[in-house]
């Protein structure tokens, strides 16, 4: 009745979509706090799909192509648009945060397609390595930035987040390999995002409603 290959990884990867862009719909409402929420599931929805999908014996060849594209799909949703969105409603709205805005989200963009680019060249569609900082990056500094606004002065986060956000677009297509990360340093990472969310809930009270 309906046409696309539906697989838990598959099922896993539309479920960040889904979080992604709730975590739009509560930033934008002003509900930061959930939004990052939302954000770092999109994350490990994100961190877990690519495993599952690697554990699934009886993928066909079209399965599995459509396993890369669904993701880049989602992928440019959760980790190109979603952080613009939540800049956006943390009060970077002056002309210059728009510009680095449209160029993380074109970067993102040009990052995910040369990504498909190079596995489609494969006859596994494996990757032993990234080029260019993975998109998801994205979700190891953001929480971060929104924890730092809650003790430091709003004229200075003013500066550092616009730049941040201009550091990324370029680490995400510069011409340099990196290795894959390990399952143990992602869940490391995670644990570091959880903590940062943590302290948003206990400190960010006040400032983030």
């Amino acid at each position: 009745m309906f046409f696309g290959y539906y697989n838990i990884a598959n099922l896993v990867t539309l479920l960040g979509l889904v979080s992604s862009v709730l975590a739009c719909f509560n930033a934008m409402n002003g509900n930061i706090k959930m939004g990052v929420v939302m954000f770092l599931l999109a994350g490990l929805c994100d961190m877990f799909d690519g495993r599952i999908a690697r554990s699934l014996k009886m993928r066909s060849g079209r399965e599995k192509l459509f396993g890369v594209q669904i993701d880049t799909v989602c992928d440019m949703v959760s980790f190109g648009v979603t952080p613009v969105i939540i800049g956006y409603a943390l009060g970077m709205r002056g002309v210059f945060d728009i510009l680095v805005f449209l160029l993380f989200a074109v970067c993102g963009g040009v990052r995910l397609a040369y990504f498909n680019t190079q596995a489609i060249a494969r006859p596994d569609l494996k990757m032993d390595h990234f080029t260019g900082v993975p998109i998801p990056f994205i979700c190891y500094v953001l929480p971060f930035l929104v924890l730092l606004m809650c003790f430091v002065p709003f004229s200075v986060m003013r500066v550092v987040l616009p730049i941040a956000y201009l550091l990324i677009a370029f680490g995400y297509i510069l011409k340099i390999r990196i290795a894959k990360m390990s399952l143990r340093t992602g869940l490391i990472m995670v644990a570091v995002e959880a903590a940062c969310v943590l302290g948003l809930f206990l400190a960010g009270d006040i400032l983030l409603g």
